[in-house]
């Protein structure tokens, strides 16, 4: 797995993307969209505005996003929300890997959960420094 400095993957295909598109108001997220584009980049990629509206809202409702080799063919990377300070979810951070080093349903679920606790912790971490001023 393997990202190029500078390369920016649109919200359709990128779990980061997808984690914090799904968050933002319909226009801003429409604003992403047209700014970013919609690409294919493998034959998992969601090109279909449809399904990825309904994606974001799964997003939203999990707190997770997934790219299952939608950037990348054999690639899988996991997404979670970061809240900002002002209660908006400004940031999200991921965790990329391949498809062959993906064990089973379990290691997915210690993925997520160690991801989930991250952002939890990057979020507590950003509210308790603005409740200090600083």
């Amino acid at each position: 797995m393997s990202n190029i400095v500078g390369h920016i993957v649109p919200p359709n295909a990128s779990s980061l993307g997808k984690a914090i598109t799904a968050f933002q108001s319909d226009e801003r997220m429409e604003k992403l969209l047209r700014s970013y584009g919609i690409y294919r980049f493998t034959a998992h990629s969601v090109v279909n505005r449809g399904d990825l509206f309904r994606e974001f809202e799964q997003v939203k409702q999990r707190r997770l996003a997934l790219d299952r080799e939608e950037s990348i063919e054999d690639g899988n990377c996991f997404g979670v929300p970061i809240v900002g300070e002002s209660g908006e979810v400004t940031a999200a951070i991921s965790l990329s890997l391949p498809k062959a080093r993906l064990r089973d349903a379990d290691h997915e679920r210690l993925i997520v959960e160690a991801l989930t606790a991250a952002s939890e912790q990057i979020t507590a971490d950003l509210q308790a420094r603005v409740a200090a001023g600083k």
